[in-house]
This record gives structure tokens, C-alpha cells and sequence, in this order.
């Protein structure tokens, strides 16, 4: 028995050893490797028994296999890509699952006890986390790529002011556009928030020049034209840079 344990452990170590040059990780009852950025985890599960040591009624082992699939190259969006990552997990998952049983044949080992479906596991555990994935990235993706900038006034004619008038409120909006971002980025959220800035000077300019105080009363509300557009703003912009890291 010990012999046997021994020989196990070394094919375990060995195997481990070659599967991390090939991208994959194999673990004896643990977790899998941790995921890196833009890919997915496909995990094989087998249950190995040796024959010797199931006639002797001893407890089988749990082993899994995992790989990376990436999908960094492919717009999730799309209902091409979407299919593409789905077909990268079969095809992922149909390979480590022949690998673990080249590694743990039957004509060694018995068959599942479980009567667990390898490809069946992996493929299911792959797509988990793909339709997460792919969903985040959709809502990303009909999200309007601009946010509005309004600068507010309230104007009052000097001689409309001199008969008692009431002021009248008047607005000035403009889009900016963050397709060309990653807001999910420092530089991103920062060349948005830049943009957003720079929209409320140049909308509170242009509502200065469309009401001069030559001709109409300062402000009567007193409230600040700039703060006011910038605020509204990064409201929407704040939001869009916490979405785009979800």
C-alpha cells in the first residue's frame, strides 16, 4: 500500500509539474489555480481509484484539472463572440478531461464511482462563469456611451426686472462622449471627468454670451453656473466609472 501511495503522489507531482507548462493545473482535493484577468477557469473533475486498492475497499481520491480560457481577443457583446467563448470551453474542457484519463486509465483505475460526466462538470463550471461575463459586458455595452452636462440660469431682462417681472430659467446642455474610454481604467475615469469639466465651462461661457449682464440681471438665484453643470455631470459619470467596474 505504501508503495502504491508513493507512486501516486509522484505521478500527481510530475503531472503538475508538466500541466502548469501547458497552461493547465492539476490538484489533488484542492481548490483551482486563481483566475487572471479577461479568461475563465475550466476545471475537470475526476474521482481515481486504483483496482488494487479498491478491492481492498479503500477510499477513492478526488483530482481536477484546470485550464485558462481566454476571451480577451473576442467582443462578448456579440452574439458571435459569445458563441465563441462558449466553443473555446468545449473544446477546453473535452481536452483536459482526455488528459485526465490518459493520466488515470482504467485499465489502473476503476471507473467513476460517481457516474460524473467530466466533460459535462467542466463545460457547466466554464459557463458559469462566461454568462456572468458576458452579461456584465452587455450591460456595459448598451449603456449610451455620453453623459449630460447642463448649466442652468435664471434671466431677467434689466427692463423686464425694473416692472417686477419673475425671471425665466433657462438651460444649456451637451453631450460628452466616453466610447473611446475605459472607464474601468485611472486614465479613463479621469479623461471623462477632465471632459465633463471642461463641457460646463464652455456651456456656462456660452449662456453668458447668450445673456449678457449688459442686458439682463446677474444671476438673482445666486447659484453658480459652473458647480451646478459639473455636479450634475460627475453624477452620471461617477455612476458610469463604478459600472464599467462591475
Amino acid at each position: 500500500m505504501a508503495r502504491q501511495l508513493i507512486g501516486l503522489r509522484t505521478k500527481l507531482s510530475a503531472f503538475a509539474a508538466a500541466s502548469v507548462f501547458m497552461g493547465g493545473c492539476l490538484i489533488a482535493g484542492a481548490p483551482a489555480m486563481a483566475q487572471q484577468v479577461d479568461e475563465v477557469t475550466v476545471t475537470a473533475p475526476r474521482v481515481v481509484e486504483h483496482r488494487a486498492s479498491g478491492a481492498r475497499n479503500e477510499h477513492p481520491a478526488t483530482v481536477t484539472l484546470s485550464r485558462g480560457v481566454g476571451y480577451a481577443d473576442l467582443n462578448l457583446a456579440t452574439q458571435a463572440g459569445a458563441a465563441t467563448l462558449e466553443q473555446r470551453i468545449k473544446d477546453t474542457a473535452s481536452g483536459i478531461c482526455a488528459q485526465l484519463y490518459d493520466i488515470y486509465p482504467e485499465t489502473l483505475y476503476l471507473p467513476n464511482p460517481t457516474g460524473q460526466d467530466c466533460v459535462a462538470v467542466a463545460v457547466d463550471g466554464g459557463m458559469t462563469q462566461a454568462k456572468a461575463v458576458i452579461e456584465a459586458t452587455r450591460k456595459i455595452a448598451m449603456l449610451p456611451n455620453e453623459v449630460t452636462v447642463t448649466a442652468p440660469r435664471l434671466v431677467v431682462h434689466r427692463v423686464s426686472g425694473a416692472r417686477g417681472q419673475n425671471p425665466e430659467s433657462v438651460s444649456l446642455s451637451r453631450r460628452v462622449q466616453y466610447g473611446d474610454l475605459d472607464l474601468a481604467t485611472q486614465a479613463g475615469a479621469a479623461a471623462l471627468k477632465e471632459r465633463v469639466k471642461e463641457t460646463a465651462s464652455l456651456i456656462c461661457s456660452q449662456l453668458n454670451d447668450l445673456y449678457p449682464e449688459s442686458l439682463y440681471l446677474p444671476n438673482p438665484s445666486g447659484q453658480d453656473c459652473l458647480s451646478v453643470a459639473v455636479d450634475g455631470g460627475m453624477t452620471q459619470a461617477n455612476a458610469a466609472i463604478t459600472l464599467a467596474h462591475k
